[in-house]
């Protein structure tokens, strides 16, 4: 939020948590005023084409009707709207770097949404560029995916 707060005239923020007011509040420490509110991406609380870009970190794995979640994003974004997602990379190699990093199942943690995101995702958008993380090698060892994506006119 604190970076994303340097490059708008408005912040925003919608997850499905149930104190916004307290991560406002601890956002207002770092001199970052955000609107933020509690809900789900498949539901927003936002008018029609009211937003210039909607920003996707690491949480579209934890989406269960991620093609619902697309059409609401495409609903609030405004024409000429992008949408930037960065998701997780699924793999034995990255999935075993979790589990020795955190002591998590990347099984438990998102099931099988993590090979969902891009496909789901190219369905309702069109890549305007891509990323991966690391820059070298394959989807072995992709940590992340950053996109910059355009809503596809269905």
């Amino acid at each position: 939020m604190p970076e994303l707060a340097e490059r708008c005239e408005e912040l925003y923020g919608i997850d499905i948590h149930t104190s916004p007011e307290q991560v406002m509040s601890l956002l207002a420490g770092f001199n970052v005023r955000a609107r933020l509110y509690s809900g789900s991406v498949s539901s927003m609380p936002f008018e029609d084409n009211f937003f210039d870009s909607v920003v996707a970190i690491s949480s579209l794995e934890f989406i269960e009707d991620l093609a619902a979640a697309c059409l609401e994003m495409k609903r609030v974004l405004a024409p000429g709207g992008t949408l930037i997602a960065i998701t997780p990379g699924h793999s034995p190699v990255v999935d075993f770097g979790l589990k020795v990093l955190t002591g998590k199942s990347a099984k438990d943690d998102f099931g099988d949404r993590r090979q969902a995101i891009l496909p789901t995702l190219q369905e309702h958008f069109t890549t305007v560029s891509e990323l991966k993380s690391p820059a070298f090698g394959n989807s072995v060892v992709c940590l992340y995916t950053a996109l910059k994506l355009s809503p596809r006119k269905m």
